[in-house]
C-alpha cells in the first residue's frame, strides 16, 4: 500500500454477483491512499539445505501497458481442497477461489502452521537499524522456512508499522489504533496458545496481549466468530494476511490474483477450514510469500493495485521493514 492523491479508476466487471454491503453504523475506513480499503467494519532436495535450495520464481504473463482491465466472474466449479503434507504440523494447498479472475491464476495459496512445532517470529529492520529487505533474504539471513509481511508501514519512516508492534523489549509502534485485530505469539505463559489472533470485540485484549512477548496490531478481516468485517468495494489488490482457526493453527494466506478483500474473504468462507480470525496483513505489489521446504518451494510476489500498479507485471519482491518468519522448534 501507498499514499498518493487518490483517483478514481474505472473497473469493469463482467458476470459478478454484486455483494451486500455488509453492515454497519460507521464508516470504512482509508489508512492509506490510494485509498485501498482498509474497509474493516469495526470501531474504528532432500540433500540440500533450507537455505542452499535453489527456489524457482514464480513464472507470470507479462503485460505491455501499464494499466489493464481487469475483469471478474463466477467461477463455476472451484475443486476440492486437497493438502499436501510438507513435515508434522506444516500443510499447503492451492484453493480454487470463488471467482475467476483474468490476471493470474485465482488461486488461493495458503500455509497450515502447527505452532507448537513451528515457531513464529517477528523480525523488524528497525530493531536491527538495519536496511529494509526483501522476505527472501530476511529468510536467508534468518534461516526461515516462510515468511510473509508482518503488516503495512508508514511511509514517512519506511520502517514503523502502521499499528503497535512489540518483540520483547524492541517495540516498533508504542501506539494502539483503533484497528479491530492484534497478532500475539511467543507466550509469557506457557498455558496459553502459542500463537493466536486477538479481536477486539471478543477478548480481554488488554490484558490479553501484555501476555505475549510478540504482538502486532493490524486490520480486522474477519472476527472471532468467523464473520466477514470488511465492506465490499470497487478496489482490488493481491492479497497476503493471517489467519487463525478453531484449534490455533496459524495459515499464511496469499492471492496474486487481485480480488476485493471482501470477496477474497467469501472465497475463504467457502473452505472447509473453520477460520475464527482473519488480519489483513498487506497488499499489491509488496505482498509477499516465501516458502523454502525441500517438499515445496516458491517466491510469490502481488502486483496489482487498484490506482497505485494496475498491471500483473511485478516479478521481483519488494524490500520490507517488518517480517513474520517461520522456523522448527
Amino acid at each position: 500500500m501507498r499514499y498518493s492523491i487518490f483517483f478514481f479508476v474505472t473497473l469493469i466487471l463482467s458476470c459478478s454477483t454484486p455483494q451486500k454491503k455488509e453492515e454497519s453504523t460507521e464508516s470504512p475506513k482509508n489508512i492509506q491512499a490510494p485509498i485501498k480499503a482498509t474497509e474493516e467494519i469495526s470501531d474504528t532436495n532432500d540433500t540440500q539445505t533450507q537455505n542452499e535450495k535453489i527456489v524457482e520464481e514464480e513464472e507470470f504473463t507479462s503485460n505491455p501497458i501499464v494499466n489493464i482491465e481487469r475483469t471478474q466472474t463466477k467461477n463455476p466449479n472451484p475443486m476440492p481442497l486437497e493438502w499436501q503434507a510438507l513435515d508434522s504440523g506444516l500443510f499447503y494447498t492451492e484453493a480454487d477461489a470463488q471467482f475467476v479472475c483474468n490476471l493470474g491464476d485465482s488461486k488461493i495459496c495458503i500455509l497450515k502452521i502447527d505452532p507448537k512445532q513451528y515457531q513464529l517470529k517477528l523480525f523488524s529492520a528497525k530493531a536491527e537499524k538495519s536496511n529494509n529487505l526483501t522476505a527472501d533474504q530476511w529468510a536467508k539471513n534468518k534461516g526461515l522456512f516462510a515468511c510473509v509481511n508482518a503488516g503495512m508501514f508508514s511511509l514517512q519512516d519506511h520502517k514503523t508499522n502502521m499499528g503497535y508492534m512489540r518483540d520483547g523489549k524492541n517495540v516498533n509502534n508504542p501506539n494502539i489504533t483503533n484497528d479491530r485485530s492484534f497478532i500475539a505469539f511467543n507466550p509469557k505463559d506457557s498455558t496459553l496458545p502459542a500463537f493466536q489472533i486477538i479481536d477486539k470485540s471478543c477478548n480481554d485484549w488488554q490484558n490479553l496481549i501484555k501476555k505475549y512477548d510478540t504482538v502486532i496490531q493490524g486490520i480486522r478481516m474477519m472476527d472471532c466468530n468467523g464473520n466477514i468485517k470488511w465492506s465490499q468495494q470497487p478496489k482490488y489488490w493481491s492479497t497476503v494476511c493471517i489467519g487463525e482457526d478453531q484449534n490455533s493453527h496459524a495459515y499464511f494466506i496469499f492471492s496474486r490474483s487481485p480480488f476485493s478483500v471482501h470477496d477474497l474473504l467469501v472465497s475463504l468462507k467457502k473452505l472447509p477450514i473453520t477460520f475464527q480470525n482473519i488480519t489483513y496483513l498487506e497488499g499489491g505489489p509488496e505482498a509477499s510469500f516465501f516458502l523454502n521446504h525441500p517438499k515445496k518451494a516458491f517466491k510469490k510476489m502481488g502486483s496489482y493495485e487498484t490506482g497505485f500498479n494496475e498491471n500483473d507485471n511485478n516479478k521481483e519482491f519488494w524490500p520490507l521493514p517488518n517480517l513474520i518468519g517461520v522456523v522448527k522448534r
